[in-house]
Order: structure tokens, then sequence, then C-alpha cells
């Protein structure tokens, strides 16, 4: 591993350090424990426990496969894994006790994983909704992170919270691969709500990073907790909106930088919000858009990763998002945005937040709305818009509710949505 052995790895919320000689033996200890074959399908929500279950997969010369779901592996994806066994917390933690003190525990340096070994496979849902597979390598794994580490922390690597799961592509890549290959440390602790993220920045030593989403970091802003001095906050897995960047930057006295990134090709781009439009590539990165899609090329991605987004590439080489490639919709003959159509609405007074989508499969069909908007009425805010937007991408209908149900990405998933749209 980059950093050395005595360097701490990862804070835990009991003010408890686990170093990397720590964490180098707990590999060996758990790998003598895993089964002689199959996929480690890992479930540790802890991070630590998450990433020497990661490791020791890797040291097995196996590889992770981090579903979608933190409940159940969907059936697709089990049929394509039937040698797979779950790990969790609880797996990890019965196994370091079972091998304590143990011939496992001598000192020694974790070995260097092959580039070219399949170290996570990571999924994606496409327009099917059937979960896409995606192999992810150490090299393209281990290279990426340490470009988004030069790229948005000059320096010395900083150490990290995020608000993000290890099991998404983001998560993973900003803190689990980021430390194990460009150095730094992650905090292992709970970041559901805004106190847990600020005692969990107390505890980490400086520079710190806050690894956050749009949606998080609107709840931190809705609260008066104190956060200790960051050097960056990094944003991803949903559009982030200048003015909200603005506030944050004033509020915690930092920059807020957002990650333009797919499970496909990790982080491609990044920007700093409130001066930035255009996105700048990572090095040795290139895009380009047809009439076929967006693409992008590096040496460690696959030719011509295909990207879900469309693009204005400039001369410069940097690029604006267009759209996405599955936003544009059809309604009464008439081609619309719902990301425009939410834009509006998140626009109106009173509104809070909003979700706008299409029922229907294909493109086609009437738009639905749900609001969160204390102190309107649904009539109102339908005035509101009418005055802004062609009749036709009204939602019909457009509901206000208590609140949206976001993931732990905060982001809202369809299925989620559509199960609102047929409750009572």
């Amino acid at each position: 591993m980059s950093a050395p052995a005595a360097a701490p790895l990862a804070w835990r919320a009991d003010g408890a350090v686990r170093g990397r000689a720590q964490f180098a033996r707990e590999v060996r200890r758990l790998a003598s424990q895993l089964p002689p074959a199959g996929w480690v399908v890992n479930r540790c929500s802890g991070r630590y426990s998450f990433t020497v279950a990661f490791a020791a997969a890797a040291l097995t010369r196996r590889g992770n496969l981090l579903p979608p779901s933190a409940v159940a592996l969907p059936e697709a994806i089990a049929r394509q894994f039937p040698d797979a066994f779950d790990i969790d917390d609880g797996y990890v933690a019965a196994a370091l006790v079972r091998t304590a003190d143990t011939a496992c525990d001598a000192d020694a340096p974790l070995p260097e994983w092959p580039p070219e070994q399949v170290a996570a496979v990571v999924f994606t849902s496409g327009s099917s909704g059937v979960p896409q597979a995606h192999h992810k390598t150490w090299g393209a794994l281990s290279t990426s992170a340490r470009l988004a580490v030069a790229r948005l922390h000059a320096g010395a690597p900083p150490n990290t919270l995020a608000t993000v799961p290890s099991q998404h592509m983001y998560g993973l890549e900003t803190t689990v691969v980021a430390a194990l290959a460009a150095g730094g440390s992650f905090y292992d602790g709970p970041t559901l709500f805004p106190r847990d993220v600020a005692a969990g920045l107390a505890l980490l030593p400086a520079p710190r990073m806050l690894v956050t989403t749009p949606f998080h970091l609107r709840h931190l802003l809705e609260t008066d907790v104190e956060l200790s001095p960051l050097a960056t906050i990094v944003s991803a897995t949903a559009p982030l909106d200048a003015a909200l960047a603005m506030r944050a930057e004033a509020r915690f006295a930092t920059t807020v930088q957002e990650i333009y990134g797919c499970t496909e090709g990790g982080v491609l781009a990044t920007r700093r919000t409130v001066s930035e439009e255009s996105w700048l590539p990572q090095p040795g990165f290139s895009f380009g858009d047809a009439e076929s899609g967006a693409w992008v090329d590096a040496q460690h991605l696959p030719p011509r990763t295909r990207l879900a987004d469309r693009l204005a590439v400039e001369a410069d080489g940097r690029f604006r998002l267009v759209g996405r490639s599955d936003d544009l919709v059809k309604v009464a003959g008439k081609r619309g945005s719902m990301a425009e159509v939410t834009r509006l609405l998140r626009s109106l007074p009173g509104v809070e937040d909003a979700a706008v989508f299409q029922p229907e499969d294909g493109g086609a069909g009437r738009l639905a709305a749900f609001i969160v908007a204390p102190g309107c009425t649904e009539a109102a805010l339908r005035h509101e818009l009418s005055a802004r937007l062609d009749p036709a991408f009204l939602p019909r209908p457009l509901r206000i509710v208590p609140s949206l149900p976001h993931d732990a990405l905060g982001k809202l998933p369809r299925e989620s949505l559509l199960a609102m749209l047929g409750a009572p």
C-alpha cells in the first residue's frame, strides 16, 4: 500500500484508530476464514469492515460483488454469480475473534495486487431495468482514485468523511480505494444525521474532505451544526445547484467541488460549481458526442466507454452537459426534458423538493410529480407552473407529499416513485 505501515487508515467513532499494519494483519486473518472459492458479496455497512473484506477478497484472488441493494441480491445478479457468498459486519467481527493470536497476526505488509485483477463488480440498471455488471480491475480503480485525489486536494492526502456507502462507485473510489492507493484515511462511523457528520469530522485531523451529495449537503445547511475546518467538500450523484454550492462555501469557509462520473468509468471530470459551468476532464481523458451517444476514452478504461449523458465538447477539451439520454420525453407529439420541469418546480416559492417522472416506460405519456411544499396547495402550484410551462408538460397528477423517498445516495429510485403513485 502507498502509505507507511504506521499511518492511520480508519478513525473510529469511539476514538480508536486503525493503523495500516493492524489492517494488514486483519485482512490476512479474514482471508484465512473465507470459503475456498466464490465471489464475495460485500454487505458491510461499516467502512473499515468493508475495507477489510474488500482487501481479503482481493488477497485470495477473488472479487467483491457490490450489489445495488443492501437488502437482497437481485435474482438477475444471483443467476450470474451462483457461487457468491455474503459477508457483513458480523461475519468480519466473528472471523477476527476466531483468529486472534494466530500466525496471521505476524507483521507483514499486504502484497501488491496485480493491476489486471478484478477487484470489484459494480452494477447499474440499464433501460430494461436489469442490473448491468461492470468488472473493475484494481488497476482501473486505483488509477482513477489517485487521479481524483490529486485533482480534488493538493498536498497531503486528505482524511475523508463520506455520507455515501462504500458499495456505490462514488463512495468506493473516494474513500476505500483512495485510502488504499493514494494514502490518507477515512472515518468509520455513522454519518446519517448532521450531528454525526460534525462528530466524525471533529475526530479527523486536517486536512479534512467531506464527500457527500446535494441531498445531504442541503440537510447540513438547514441545521445550525458547526463543522471542523474543511479543506474541501465534494459532491456527486445528482446535479448540484450553484446557489446551494455558494451557500455551502460561505457557511463552511471552504470550496465545493463537483464530480462528474459514472459506474462504468468512475470519476471522469470535476468543476467548482460556483464559478464553472464546464467540466474539466481528468488528466488523460477525452470526451466525444455523436448521434449514437456520448463517450469517454482513457488508457485505463475500455475503449469508447459509453455515457448516459449528451455532451457539448469544447475546443479546449472541457465539456458541458446537454442532458441525459433518457431524460427527453415525448408528450402529445412534443419533446421536453424532465430535468427542466423538475428545475422549474423547485424554483417555485415554497417548494423544498420535487420529483418529476414518467410513469409509462418508453419515453412517451404524461408526466407525474411529487412535491414537498409545506403551506402550499396543489392548485396554487399548478397555476404557478402553468405560467412557465407548455401545457403538455404539466404533471398530472401533481401531488404535495410530506417527503420524498430518497435513498442513501440522495437519489429517487423510479420503483419507489411508482409505489407512491399507486398508494392511496
